[in-house]
C-alpha cells in the first residue's frame, strides 16, 4: 500500500465513524473527562475539553487523509503530505469542536418544575368536581402549554373557568376560582 492509498484509508476509515458517531448520538467520547452523562457541558467546562473527543478525532483523521491525500497526488512526499494532513487535520478538529459547541449552546432546555405554576393562573378543560379531579390548562414561564391535574380546594369548577393555582403536588394542582 502506498502513501496516497494510506491517506486514502484513513479518510474514508474516519469519515464512516463520524458518520456513526453522528447518526447514533456518540459525539461525546470524550478523553478528557468533564461532560455529563447527557453530553452537556458543565460550567467549567472549556473548549480544549470540547476539543478531545472521539467526533473530533475522527474530524481530524478526514482532514488529515484528505489533504494528505491531494498532497500525494500531486507530488509532494510522505513528509510534506503528512504534514498538510496534520495541518488539515487540526483546522477540522478545532472547526468541529467550535460549531458543535456553538449547536450545543442554541439547544433549548424547557424542563420547568410545576411548583413554579404556583400563584398563576390556569384554565379548567374538564370539569373538577368537588372532593374528585379534573384538569387545566396554563403556560409555563418559557411560554410552553402545561396541563394537568387538578383539584377543587373546596367546591366543583366547570370546564371553561379561570382559576388560580394555590398549591402543586407531584402532578396535581389544588386551585380556586378567580
Amino acid at each position: 500500500m502506498d502513501m496516497g492509498q494510506l491517506f486514502l484509508v484513513i479518510l474514508v476509515g474516519c469519515f464512516v465513524f463520524f458518520l456513526v458517531s453522528l447518526i447514533f448520538g456518540m459525539d461525546h467520547g470524550e478523553l478528557g473527562g468533564g461532560h455529563d452523562h447527557g453530553g452537556h457541558d458543565g460550567d467549567g467546562d472549556g473548549f480544549m475539553t470540547d476539543l478531545f473527543t472521539l467526533r473530533n478525532i475522527f474530524l481530524f483523521g478526514v482532514g488529515f487523509g484528505a489533504l494528505g491525500s491531494i498532497a500525494n497526488a500531486y507530488g509532494a512526499g510522505p513528509l510534506v503530505s503528512s504534514f498538510a494532513g496534520t495541518v488539515a487535520g487540526v483546522l477540522m478538529a478545532v472547526f468541529g469542536a467550535w460549531l458543535f459547541r456553538l449547536l450545543r449552546k442554541q439547544q433549548a432546555n424547557s424542563v420547568t418544575s410545576l411548583e413554579t405554576l404556583v400563584g398563576t393562573s390556569a384554565r379548567v378543560t374538564t370539569t373538577i368536581p368537588k372532593g374528585g379531579r379534573g384538569e387545566i390548562a396554563t403556560i409555563n414561564e418559557h411560554g410552553v402549554n402545561v396541563t394537568m391535574s387538578a383539584q377543587s380546594s373546596d367546591e366543583a369548577i366547570m370546564e371553561n373557568v379561570n382559576v388560580t393555582i394555590l398549591s402543586v403536588v407531584g402532578n396535581t394542582a389544588t386551585v380556586k376560582p378567580l
